[in-house]
């Protein structure tokens, strides 16, 4: 029975995303003249009427939608709301009836509650009704601490009323539906205590002998044994057990070392402190690393590295160094994070860290191959893909040529379409498992997916994705799949930020940054950067002629909701923003038909805005030459001492360029075409204008091109790779016979990396490297701009 509701609920789906509303409401009566009762269909129904261009269907469609709102008992049925949710989102409608849904789900399963005072289903779809109200973002905070106080109630009740082992139930007592059954129901109790902040009263829970960790629902869950820990961290309470090895409590200081002192911005001016604080990090790490080969052999390559939080606080304090102007820091940080998944495969944390730094030095492929490796692909997508993907086509929009034989050839555009293939396939994936959960009565699992498709649906990470991924597509001449385009078409009018940074460590003081936005590639993006991201897209395709593409209106929208959002956009962004306006009023200007009064303002407005587009390439044609004779040495990193390279600033400067340019002659070859119909802009003039644009967009590129063709040189020389191994290692010592307390403290941390790091493992790391710069410098080269 499942599955035939499944099946039919996909053709649904799969009938409203291509628009054939005609045969969708065609399958829903047919349904429903088969005795079929389903609020689901009802709601389909009225959806589907409401898209009809038809002013009939729609009157229609109004009427049905009337008769779902306004009845007795009202909808309780979970699909129903969202489908009914779904299809307000897509018309825009801001009808409060819609937005009271789960309000009105609520009083009905109150009253059913109450009516069935010893059933299971009714009491726990009660706490769950309650608890989506809680979390409603349309909700008052008056309505959302009532309902989440009364869930909270009700489980309480759940506990209580779990009979001691032994002891025979009253006949006049509540019955045994109402009571925590299952490590389901606790999970339930669990997530929602925790979004209430009732971390007392849910440790209390795990300590209970009816309903805890050792009780039969808990079964000693070394799940819940983890949470339990984590409520009391939360609780403001302290461990006072030590951990299994005197490793770890030297870990454990180390952490509270590095979050007290090392983590301030204004200590960073001690780098002396700094460094003994590195080579404290590195001797734990060495002395678990032997341990390992000389007690363990035995000890497997996906275990876990006892000394992995070491090598961590290593490269977190090697970051900062980096900050402070120490030399070759992020060079030795990927050295340390690179043998550490040598030694333990399983290290997440580690490749996470690493993902962000080689995106930061330039060296992307290597992020690339780093993120393909990762295992739990839905949770990437979902959740991590940020990590990856922000900015990342304006970095190093080229497929990647792995430099590890253990990988298969991987393209960030390939594992961009497998992640917007899947976000794609998620709202009919979801529409199935609520119905299983709802049979199943998994209602812990049920509120967790009405939280999670919502992040999914609206997430940041998707509308990330999407952007990028257009980027991407235009560097590769191909155009957006249709699938990808109505996505783009529907962008979330408010986003849920789901980009997930909690399995990055951070261990910084109070008042200071993340540590994962140190080495981030640019200000994390928010609505704002999205916005113009989304317009910018907008812009490029009516140059080429879709101008149905994300509706303005709907962006305005996205505008509106977060009217007070700083724009998080880098320079080179802002600079591209400020083209694709000028580019989208001119064209907006030429197709204007206005009164013979108004012709010469439109007229001046047009030619000034031409003009502006002209002085951006002009001034951005002379930066780019500066960066090609040399005489601007900016963008770069320097990896090593005297070791210049180049970096994500780097390729994102050359890039965004390179792609306004490819916008603008697209543009003005439109422009040309359309001031020859409406003769908005006196010919000669406009001819003159776009030959300089021309000339300047040539020059951007040639310049572009000379500037990674001298890099490339620089890259290739036989002396690089050595000078890399020399920044992270060191050179050979010539004598043994200096006294260790007189030596320096930097040179001190150099003959630690160089004992814990075999010189061919740098070497190869330092190459690989290279190849990874040269890779990204040649897809510059790749680019025609003509």
């Amino acid at each position: 029975m499942a599955s035939n509701a499944t099946d039919y609920e996909a053709q649904l789906h799969d009938l409203a995303q291509r628009r054939e509303y005609k045969q969708a409401l065609s399958l829903v009566e047919k349904k429903l003249k088969k005795g079929v009762k389903s609020d689901l269909l009802r709601a389909y129904k009225a959806g589907l009427l409401l898209e009809f261009p038809e002013q009939a269907r729609k009157q229609q469609g109004r009427k049905e939608l009337d008769s779902l709102l306004d009845r007795e008992p009202p909808i309780t049925e979970p699909r129903a709301i969202q489908t009914l949710q779904a299809f307000a989102e897509l018309r825009n409608d801001s009808d409060s009836r819609i937005q009271n849904l789960w309000a009105q789900a609520v009083k009905a399963s109150m009253i059913y509650m109450r009516k069935f005072p010893s059933q299971r289903i009714p009491f726990f779809w009660a706490i769950v009704t309650n608890y989506m109200v809680a979390c409603d973002l349309d909700a008052s905070q008056k309505e959302k601490g009532f309902h989440g106080q009364m869930a909270c109630t009700l489980l309480a009740k759940a506990v209580a009323d779990i009979p001691v082992e032994g002891k025979q139930r009253k006949k006049k007592e509540v019955g045994s539906g109402r009571v925590l059954r299952n490590i389901d129901d606790l999970y339930l109790l669990l997530l929602i205590y925790e979004s209430q902040k009732k971390y007392a009263e849910a440790t209390q829970v795990l300590d209970d002998s009816r309903a805890g960790i050792s009780s039969l629902i808990g079964r000693d869950s070394w799940e819940l044994k983890m949470k339990r820990l984590t409520l009391t961290e939360a609780n403001g309470e302290w461990q006072k057990k030590s951990y299994y090895e005197w490793i770890y409590s030297e870990i454990n200081q180390l952490k509270l070392s590095y979050h007290l002192c090392h983590s301030r911005d204004k200590n960073i001016s001690s780098t002396a402190t700094l460094l003994r604080f590195v080579r404290a990090c590195l001797e734990i790490y060495s002395m678990s690393t032997l341990h390992l080969k000389t007690y363990l052999p035995q000890h497997s390559h996906s275990d876990q590295h006892p000394g992995e939080e070491a090598a961590m606080l290593a490269a977190m304090a090697f970051v900062r160094l980096h900050h402070a102007g120490y030399p070759s820091s992020l060079l030795r940080a990927i050295a340390i994070l690179e043998h550490l998944l040598l030694q333990s495969s399983s290290a997440t944390e580690a490749m996470l860290v690493l993902i962000l730094l080689y995106i930061y030095v330039g060296a992307s492929s290597l992020a690339i191959e780093l993120y393909a490796k990762l295992d739990v692909k839905n949770l990437q997508h979902s959740l991590v893909s940020w990590i990856l993907f922000t900015r990342l086509s304006t970095i190093h929009p080229v497929a990647s040529n792995p430099h590890d034989s253990d990988i298969s050839a991987v393209s960030h555009l390939e594992l961009m379409k497998r992640a917007l293939h899947w976000h794609s396939q998620q709202p009919e994936s979801h529409k199935a498992e609520l119905m299983e959960l709802l049979q199943n009565e998994k209602y812990a699992k049920l509120v967790q997916a009405f939280s999670y498709n919502d992040q999914i649906v609206n997430g940041f990470n998707k509308h990330i994705l999407l952007t990028e991924y257009a980027r991407v597509q235009r560097f590769s001449r191909s155009r957006l799949d249709p699938q990808f385009q109505e996505m783009l078409k529907k962008p979330s009018v408010r986003t849920y930020d789901n980009r997930d940074s909690k399995f990055i460590p951070n261990y910084e003081a109070k008042g200071q940054v993340a540590f994962y936005k140190l080495i981030c590639a640019g200000p994390p993006p928010n609505d704002m950067w999205l916005f113009n991201q989304l317009n910018y897209i907008r812009v490029w395709e009516i140059v080429n002629g879709n101008d149905d593409i994300t509706p303005r209106e709907r962006l305005m929208r996205l505008r509106l909701e977060n009217p007070v959002q700083p724009n998080t956009s880098t320079a080179e962004e802002l600079e591209a923003e400020k083209l694709a306006n000028a580019i989208d009023c001119v064209i907006v200007t030429c197709r204007m038909k206005t009164a013979p009064k108004l012709r010469e303002k439109i007229r001046l407005l047009a030619i000034s805005q031409v003009r502006l587009i002209a002085d951006w390439h002009s001034r951005s044609s002379q930066n780019m030459q500066s960066l090609a004779t040399g005489s601007a040495l900016d963008k770069t990193l320097e990896i090593a001492s005297a070791t210049a390279v180049p970096d994500w600033s780097y390729f994102h400067r050359i890039y965004i360029g390179l792609d306004a340019c490819k916008l603008t002659l697209a543009a003005v070859d439109l422009i040309t075409s359309e001031n020859r119909q409406y003769r908005t802009i006196d010919p000669s003039e406009l001819e003159m204008l776009v030959m300089k644009i021309r000339g300047d967009v040539l020059q951007y590129a040639s310049s572009a091109h000379q500037a990674a063709a001298k890099m490339k040189i620089r890259l290739q020389a036989d002396f690089f790779v050595e000078d890399l191994v020399k920044g992270a290692i060191g050179q050979a010592e010539r004598s043994n016979c200096e006294v260790s307390g007189t030596v320096p403290v930097a040179e001190q941390l150099t003959r630690d990396m160089r004992h814990l790091l075999p010189e061919p493992f740098v070497q190869q790391l330092s190459v690989k490297l290279r190849r990874s710069w040269i890779e990204a410098l040649d897809g510059i080269l790749k680019v025609k701009i003509s």
